[in-house]
């Protein structure tokens, strides 16, 4: 690092900012120490520190791995990307029960297209979880058997507007689906009387 007394009085500056919790005036300092000496290790590790306070955990891990390229032995650098490395691993346990809890909220509703999603995200960040596997199947089972029912309610809206055209290709796809489906095969067969009438 070079000694220039302006650039102590800047990284001086951006601690005092840091510790008043001017997190973005830091910034600005550190950023100006940077654009003369780009390789100003303790500037890009302050920017590091001002990422970590902010919860920008994401720039923060860039910022000090960044300093151990540079200087690979700087423990406080070392320190601050295992302490991000916790911080993820904590919010991804968190997310995972949120989108999980999520999940069995809306299955329980009916809502099963949300519960999915939620159970989709969830295995995203834990493929491995039993209950969760089980919880995925379950609601894709149930949206398969949803599937010729949703076709057959579409084709009684079209029956109730006249369009039987469209009413009958939608009860044909519902008998494709699901070919024991009462509803739909008496709806299919009384669309077909009234288009060959």
């Amino acid at each position: 690092m070079n000694n220039n007394s302006g650039i102590q009085k800047w990284h001086s500056h951006a601690v005092l900012l840091i510790n008043s919790k001017k997190y973005t005036e830091a910034l600005t300092y550190y950023d100006k120490i940077l654009s003369n000496y780009p390789k100003d290790f303790l500037a890009v590790f302050g920017k590091g520190v001002v990422f970590l306070k902010l919860k920008e955990y994401d720039l923060a891990l860039g910022c000090f791995n960044s300093v151990l390229n540079m200087n690979p032995e700087y423990t406080p650098a070392i320190k601050n990307k295992k302490i991000i490395e916790e911080k993820k691993k904590e919010i991804e346990k968190e997310n995972f029960k949120r989108f999980f809890k999520l999940g069995i909220e809306c299955y329980s509703l009916g809502e099963y297209e949300k519960a999915l999603n939620y159970f989709e995200n969830a295995f995203f960040i834990d493929p491995y979880s039993n209950a969760l596997i089980k919880n995925l199947e379950k609601t894709r089972e149930k949206l398969k058997q949803l599937i010729p029912v949703k076709w057959n309610n579409k084709g009684v809206e079209y029956y109730r507007k006249g369009q039987y055209e469209k009413a009958l290709e939608c009860f044909k796809k519902a008998v494709i689906l699901e070919p024991n489906l009462k509803s739909a095969l008496k709806n299919k067969k009384m669309v077909e009387n009234l288009i060959n009438k």
